[in-house]
């Protein structure tokens, strides 16, 4: 399985882990700038 098809899995369960944070965080901004966050980080690690 190539890299970049094992981001859209793990970018939906970071987009519905962070809805389900959507009474805390009710910004989407936020939620939004944390998923992009969390995906570059994944990207800056040496592909396994």
């Amino acid at each position: 399985m190539s890299f970049k098809k094992m981001l859209l899995p793990l970018g939906l369960i970071c987009f519905l882990f962070g809805s389900s944070q959507a009474v805390a965080v009710p910004s989407p901004t936020e939620q939004l700038r944390e998923v992009v966050d969390g995906v570059m980080a994944l990207l800056k690690q040496p592909e396994v």
